[in-house]
């Protein structure tokens, strides 16, 4: 091979040069990038070859040739060390990194890098855990997810060289004049395309010189094994010096340029070894590492090799800006401005790059011979045809191209750069060239012929593509790739980053949202494996940070897609129980999703252990605001909203023990209300204190309301779960003073009517509780026999049916009526609505199907009471329907015009609905009862004025309900204190009838049950007296 360019000028810096580290982008090894192509200078290329003598190889000697960067000591700007993956927690590995972009606390395009060293860790360690497996099958799934992240992490790249890169700046203090090194870095930052196509180049070089750093970890090194001096081409010497005739087609020379000179071969042997070195110079120029290709050539006896690769230095013809800015102000630099003042400007560049393109077009023969070579000189003349066929990688055909383009791109713009300054001389003439006349004229004439405008050799310029989208045509079309290149672009990470490099943010999208969110139509689920969920929602989310607003990214329907990739991924992370991350992501939704995404989790999660929910909810105070759109307290509401929604109960579970497992759910979902908030948080105590007291009256109405009726001694669970709320509320409720002194959210009068009224059904359920504990103890002592029962045993009962008397007693006094719980109604009220939903009972307790007869039946029971007097007909309207779904329960609504009465306290509707939950409907329904599970009050009002909740309302109803109800209870328990020994019918202790008539309750009962009660106290009349007559006859 012959290669002349001029001789080359010393390259070895002092002990006193020093080299600006790359401040940017590092490799796999934790190393930090030198200037130019991360490598140091190696000394002088003008080393003599080592002697031919006794360089046979040895087998002792044998070494793998390899360098590392330079600086592979420096701490990068990225610190990978810190991103390492505890144990196999990837969702909180990732979260970990991304918090504090996404809280705002630092710029995303910081943890960008961070987001490969990530994934790349996660790669490395399943290639360590498939190395280790000792089954086929596991270990195949291991390297298939390990070659997966590599792919992700190479994105991630991409994502940063693009977007996240800072764009370097020039010295101020430059070269004066300037070098071509130094107009090549400027044009490269003023032009966005060569900026775009630089930024590529470097994405997939670094990728490039990761996969070295890992073969060399792996394998001992990255060029195979090669000895000191192997590429002094011994055998081929040997063969000549031997007494034997050498081959016809054998070199008789051993000087570099002989093969090329005498068009003969080497001795078949160090052709292999000539192969295996320029395939690792290859190697190292797709990583960017020219000055490593370059001291790989001197170690093995190729120092005229290395210096034919350093026309332009060891940064390379396009060098990077940081490349350049290391080399300002050494001897260096003064050496290059020298030279180029010497030469003219740029001339020196473009003869060394004309060179090479004739080198590369020169070697290379039939079969593949020294494609490799042709290669290598190719890629520094960016004769794209050489580098092609030896690209067996997407990423090595991706850089070719754009290599070729980005080389083309500046030479040309030097060139017209130089010619419109008159910098640009003729063609050399033969008296400038070294070697025979004869080959400096045909130099100096094949020079001229094939220069484009600028110098520039006309083949190379009719190879680059002319925009980026021409460059993934030709990757998919070239006859010059192999088919395993072309279908590897169909890969999806490579289609990402396709769409990534062209800017085509719609399809890109487009692209995750059918991998992501389409189901398939075999399976029904999402396309992909949660790994790439979890890749998609992290792109999506470092997509919107990075790129400015006037992308198309931010137009509203890709934005729509974009939330549901997240949502996606939350999902993911809840299946994967890693809940507590959930509230990271729901920060980056609107408002409206976000409160969506966390409150289905939250109800979700209303049966898990308390150390979970702890977890979430710190989650949710730690990323997400208190208060506002989309905030904690909104999420709450929602939660607490859908809790009260009927659901349909499942298959096999009787009607009854749906309704208590009701009960229940809807008092877990204001657990979170009640957990132990940390100490930076604590002034969102006495809100969620608040929210509680509020929440837990509404739901004690409605347990209050379908318990009421139900006298079984066993506690419903409506009861139970009464029990349990209010026992959370009384821990939550400790110093009611200071909570309300701290609450901001509500006024001041609304919450100490809620402290109140929670006061009042404490009252009214421990009241409950006594009775029931009677009437189960009573039960169980008659199964004994009033014969067998002990005085103790006898003594408790009879306690405890004072006790439950003296409670209801109590109740009877102005129960939930104070003046501070019902407030005069609001002014300007034109209409008073109540909508129940609830199921129907029989006389018997057993629950009936609520179906469309028997809501016309309680329908036309209710209309019944109006017709007869109640209220004025057109002022009620009722509907009764069937709740949609499998419920078996009814919705009743029923409202009432006040616009012309102005008596808006809501006494007629509560008539009637107390009514239909005490079982006091005439016919067609008389035989039916109404047991409420949800119930809403409200105030209407005219114009543009929305509705009121109207907890007056709901308060007269229970009431009405639970009052008589207790009522007529006690008179049970009055009927049997009236057999014991001592007891007097007419003791104030124990009679209910009288703190009726004089409380003024009476108006709470109806005609029925008033009778019934005066019935109950002539039967415990009666017993008394019988009691009486039975002792006197004993004495």
């Amino acid at each position: 091979m012959s290669v002349s360019p001029e001789p080359e000028r010393a390259r070895e810096f002092r002990a006193g040069d020093s080299v600006v580290p790359f401040e940017g982008w590092r490799g796999a090894d934790g190393g930090q990038r030198t200037p130019g192509n991360a490598a140091p200078w190696h000394g002088d290329d003008h080393k003599e070859a080592p002697s031919q003598q006794g360089t046979a190889r040895k087998t002792s000697s044998e070494v793998a040739v390899v360098r590392h960067r330079d600086g592979a000591q420096h701490q990068s700007s990225r610190n990978a060390s810190k991103h390492r993956v505890r144990s196999d927690n990837a969702p909180e590995a990732y979260a970990a990194l991304l918090r504090p972009a996404l809280r705002g606390d630092a710029e995303f395009a910081s943890v960008l890098g961070g987001l490969h060293d990530l994934a790349q860790d996660l790669a490395d360690r399943r290639g360590e855990m498939a190395a280790a497996q000792t089954r086929s099958i596991e270990r195949h799934l291991l390297e298939h997810k390990s070659r997966v992240l590599q792919s992700e992490a190479a994105t991630w790249s991409l994502v940063w060289h693009l977007l996240g890169k800072p764009l370097q700046e020039m010295l101020s203090a430059g070269l004066l004049p300037p070098t071509s090194q130094q107009e090549a870095c400027e044009y490269a930052l003023q032009d966005a395309r060569a900026q775009a196509c630089m930024r590529v180049v470097q994405w997939l070089e670094d990728l490039a010189g990761q996969q070295v750093d890992r073969d060399e970890k792996r394998h001992g090194g990255y060029a195979g094994l090669l000895r000191h001096s192997q590429g002094v081409w011994v055998r081929t010497a040997q063969a000549l010096k031997s007494s034997q005739r050498p081959p016809s087609n054998l070199v008789s020379h051993v000087d570099p340029d002989a093969p090329t000179r005498e068009n003969l071969r080497l001795h078949p042997q160090d052709s292999e070894d000539e192969e295996l070195l320029m395939r690792g110079v290859w190697t190292l120029l797709k990583a960017g590492r020219l000055s490593d290709a370059r001291q790989l050539c001197r170690d093995v006896g190729q120092a005229w090799r290395a210096a034919s690769l350093g026309g332009t230095g060891d940064a390379g013809p396009v060098p990077s800006v940081e490349g350049f800015r290391g080399l300002t102000g050494t001897k260096r630099a003064r050496e290059e401005q020298a030279a180029e003042i010497e030469a003219g400007r740029g001339r020196q560049r473009r003869l060394w790059k004309w060179t090479c393109f004739l080198a590369s077009e020169k070697v290379g023969g039939e079969g593949g011979e020294s494609k490799y070579e042709a290669a290598v000189y190719g890629a520094l003349s960016a004769n794209t045809s050489k580098m092609l066929p030896v690209c067996d990688t997407w990423e090595a055909a991706c850089w070719a191209l754009f290599r070729g383009w980005l080389d083309s791109q500046v030479d040309s713009a030097l060139a017209d750069a130089h010619a419109a300054e008159g910098l640009t001389g003729p063609s050399p003439s033969p008296d400038e060239l070294s070697g025979s006349q004869e080959k400096r004229s045909a130099i100096a004439e094949a020079y001229k012929n094939s220069s484009a405008a600028g110098g520039w050799p006309a083949p190379v310029l009719a190879q680059q593509p002319q925009s980026f989208p021409e460059v993934f045509e030709r990757l998919q079309t070239s006859p010059q790739l192999p088919d395993s290149v072309q279908r590897a672009g169909k890969d999806q990470q490579r289609m990402i980053q396709t769409l990534i490099i062209l800017h085509r943010w719609g399809e890109l999208v487009d692209c995750l949202k059918h991998w992501v969110v389409t189901p398939t139509a075999e399976t029904g689920r999402p396309r992909s494996q949660p790994e790439f969920i979890r890749f998609a929602a992290h792109l999506v989310l470092a997509l919107r940070k990075v790129l400015p607003p006037d992308e198309d990214l931010f137009q509203e329907d890709l934005q729509r897609t974009c939330n549901v990739i997240i949502n996606m991924y939350a999902v993911q992370l809840v299946a994967e129980q890693q809940e507590h991350l959930v509230a990271l992501y729901a920060a980056q939704l609107v408002a409206f999703a976000r409160v969506d995404l966390y409150a289905n989790l939250l109800d979700m999660k209303q049966g898990a252990g308390l150390e979970v929910k702890q977890r979430i909810f710190e989650g949710a105070l730690q990323e997400l605001d208190f208060s506002g759109e989309g905030s904690v307290c909104q999420i709450l509401d929602r939660v607490l909203v859908e809790s009260r929604a009927d659901q349909d109960p499942p298959e096999g579970v009787p009607a009854a023990e749906h309704l208590s497992l009701e009960a229940f759910r809807r008092t877990r979902a204001m657990d979170w209300l009640f957990l132990p908030v940390p100490v930076q948080w604590a002034e969102c105590r006495p809100e969620l204190t608040a929210k509680a007291l509020l929440h837990g009256n509404i739901i004690l109405r409605e347990l209050a309301l379908a318990s009421a009726q139900d006298w079984s001694p066993a506690a419903p669970g409506t009861a139970r779960a009464a029990a349990g709320l209010l026992e959370h509320l009384s821990d939550a409720a400790l110093s009611p003073t200071e909570e309300l002194a701290a609450v901001r959210m509500v006024d001041a009068d609304t919450l100490e009517a809620a402290l109140l009224e929670k006061r009042e059904w404490e009252r009214y359920f421990r009241c409950d509780g006594l009775l029931r504990r009677w009437a189960l103890l009573d039960e169980a002592n008659r199964r004994i026999g009033a014969g067998q029962l002990t005085p103790e045993e006898a003594h408790e009962a009879r306690q405890l049916a004072e006790q439950a008397i003296q409670g209801v007693q109590e109740i009877l006094d102005g129960w939930l009526s104070e003046a501070e719980l019902d407030a005069p109604s609001p002014v300007g009220v034109t209409s008073e609505e109540v909508e129940m939903t609830a199921a129907l009972v029989g006389k018997d307790g057993k629950l009936e199907p609520a179906g469309r007869a028997e809501c016309s039946a309680v329908h036309d029971a209710i209309m019944a009471l109006v017709e007869e007097g109640a209220a004025e007909g057109n002022d009620i309207q009722v509907n009764v329907n069937p709740l949609p779904g499998n419920t078996g329960l009814l919705k009743l609504r029923a409202s009432r015009d006040v616009s012309e009465h102005g008596d808006a306290d809501g006494a007629v509707l509560v008539r009637l609905l107390a009514a239909a939950v005490s079982g006091g409907l005439p016919p067609p329904a008389h035989q039916l009862l109404l047991r409420p599970s949800r119930i809403d009050a409200r105030f209407l009002f005219g114009g543009d004025v929305g509705p009121v909740e109207a907890p007056p309302l709901l308060r007269s109803l229970c009431r009405h309900c639970c009052i008589p109800s207790l009522a007529l209870r006690a008179m049970h328990a009055r009927i049997y204190l009236a057999g014991f020994e001592g007891f007097r019918i007419d003791e104030a202790a124990t009679d209910v009838v009288q703190v009726i008539a004089t409380r003024g309750a009476a108006e709470l009962f109806a005609q029925e049950q008033l009778q019934e009660i005066l019935h109950l106290e002539r039967e415990a009349t009666l017993r008394s007296m019988d009691r009486k007559e039975r002792f006197s006859q004993r004495e």
